[in-house]
């Protein structure tokens, strides 16, 4: 667990609603939520669809839509924080736009890297990411998220060809372009920028803790390489586009505990 992610979560340990769907994946999610208490990171209700005994020491709700219910207590007030856990991406996107206002969504990926670095991916949503204004909002909103985490940002750009590729085919020509056009609109911002292009090993080289993809298929494919297969630790994605403090996460994880102390860690930012 990263230094500060951990440090922020025990300085807040907010009370975290988590979301779980199906017998095996519930085991799993209460596994986390227990483990997540013990060390102090947060106070954990689970929301769940599934009757089961409760564990002496995490709070079960059983609901028939734990989607809805989720984020209805964090609009309640009831928690700080929430994580979608394993239930299914589309009804709990569409919660979150309904329930917390929110007309677009757009979510980062916060990783950790093998030297113990903050990355933060995006966008990692198949449908988000696919404008230039989307990429540039996604950016500036991951600026300010990596200024919370006390990070000073520092941003790749990346798109779908070595520089020197310009001309080879018009995809690939629209990228760069983009790409190119995207850094300079960062740098008016007083903020390190830099497009390396398609390498992303160059971004990572150079101590990027940005990196925003040409969309978000892309970003998808990029988060599940590093996280999923090369087994980088992933704290989840937080939803940059609400002042809430909601984590969704892959249902592909074997344990929540990183993604319930980022949530605690991102309470602090609706005070």
């Amino acid at each position: 667990m990263h230094f500060k992610i951990s440090s922020l979560a025990c300085a807040k340990r907010a009370k975290v609603a988590i979301g779980a769907s199906g017998k095996e994946e519930l085991q799993r999610v209460l596994v986390s939520a227990s483990e997540a208490q013990q060390l102090g990171y947060a106070v954990v209700t689970v929301i769940t669809d599934v009757e089961t005994p409760p564990p002496a020491d995490v709070e079960v709700r059983v609901s028939r839509n734990p989607g809805r219910d989720l984020l209805l207590l964090l609009v309640e007030e009831k928690v700080d924080a929430c994580v979608r856990g394993c239930l299914a991406a589309k009804p709990f996107l569409n919660a979150v736009k309904e329930l917390l206002l929110v007309d677009e969504i757009l979510r980062g990926s916060l990783l950790e890297t093998p030297e113990g670095e903050l990355l933060l991916l995006g966008p990692v949503g198949i449908d988000e990411g696919s404008s230039l204004n989307e990429r540039l909002e996604f950016a500036k909103l991951a600026v300010r998220f990596m200024q919370m985490l006390e990070c000073k940002p520092f941003i790749a750009v990346l798109s779908g060809g070595r520089l020197e590729d310009l001309g080879r085919i018009p995809e690939v020509d629209k990228m760069l372009a983009e790409g190119e056009f995207l850094a300079s609109c960062l740098r008016k911002m007083d903020v390190e920028v830099f497009h390396p292009g398609i390498l992303l090993e160059e971004a990572l080289r150079r101590g990027a803790n940005i990196v925003v993809a040409p969309n978000g298929i892309i970003g998808n494919l990029l988060f599940r390489s590093l996280s999923l297969v090369a087994g980088w630790t992933s704290y989840g994605a937080p939803v940059l586009t609400t002042s809430h403090a909601v984590v969704d996460t892959s249902r592909s994880r074997e344990s929540y505990v990183e993604a319930i102390a980022l949530a605690s860690a991102l309470a602090l930012r609706a005070e």
